[in-house]
């Protein structure tokens, strides 16, 4: 079904312009995914190195030498039974259930379940770490209170010693470097890996600087996903409305 051609071809350069538009941004993210790891890469020290290659004016002592498990307290989460699972809160005792990657997007916890049972509690700016399935991925705790199950792993820092933002960023380059040699086949890691993994750290003013420097690109790489998916969804709303459905 065609509509005249002067139509088609103001249909045509709307999509081809939005085509272009989703390119570009797609592009553009991809960009700053890369830049990102680039500089991870340089302001974190390599294997048997104490310093990094890059790093902020101002700072050139050595990083000391530590592991994870000299850094923070590590909480191994527990399962509930599923008739202590909620839909939804039913109580003001209740608090999200975060089970797993499934509930973790782009650095952000999505809260689905609920529970008024007691269970492992994590705690506002507790680093989050799954430990099975999709190992490894890290997610900063910013839904306040919230009940852990046997997947995740709460790593509990102490603000005065070290940085929960430098945190994740550390150990998410241990761990890459870990899954890297694996192949990437780890079907899971426990407690005893993850506290004997190294973490050397710079002073806290560093570790600030470093934390904040990546958080800022995290939400610059956040807000540039949000607007591509925006106008994808824009796209596929426009198909459907501008065209005529066939004939049943």
């Amino acid at each position: 079904m065609l509509p005249s051609l002067a139509e088609q071809q103001r249909i045509g350069s709307l999509f081809k312009e939005l085509d272009r538009n989703i390119a570009l941004n797609r592009t553009l993210l991809d960009k700053l995914t890369k830049l990102k790891a680039s500089l991870l890469e340089q302001m974190f020290p390599r294997v048997g190195e104490s310093v990094p290659q890059l790093r902020f004016e101002g700072f050139s002592e050595p990083w000391e030498p530590a592991t994870i498990g000299d850094c923070v307290t590590l909480i191994s989460g527990r399962d509930l039974d599923s008739d202590a699972i909620e839909s939804e809160p039913t109580s003001s005792k209740a608090l999200p259930y975060v089970t797993g990657a499934s509930q973790i997007d782009h650095n952000e916890i999505l809260v689905n379940r609920w529970t008024s049972s007691p269970a492992v509690i994590s705690l506002p700016n507790d680093l989050l770490l799954t430990c099975k399935g999709t190992v490894g991925l890290l997610v900063i705790n910013n839904i306040g209170k919230a009940h852990i199950a046997r997947q995740l792993m709460a790593l509990r820092s102490e603000p005065s010693k070290i940085n929960s933002f430098f945190l994740q960023y550390t150990i998410a380059q241990s761990l890459a470097e870990v899954i890297a040699a694996a192949k990437g086949v780890i079907p899971g890691i426990e407690r005893s890996f993850v506290l004997n993994l190294p973490c050397k750290h710079p002073s806290l003013a560093e570790q600030q600087r470093i934390g904040a420097f990546f958080k800022a690109m995290d939400e610059r790489i956040a807000q540039q996903r949000a607007k591509l998916s925006k106008l994808e969804q824009l796209k596929q709303a426009l198909l459907e409305q501008m065209f005529v459905s066939a004939p049943v």
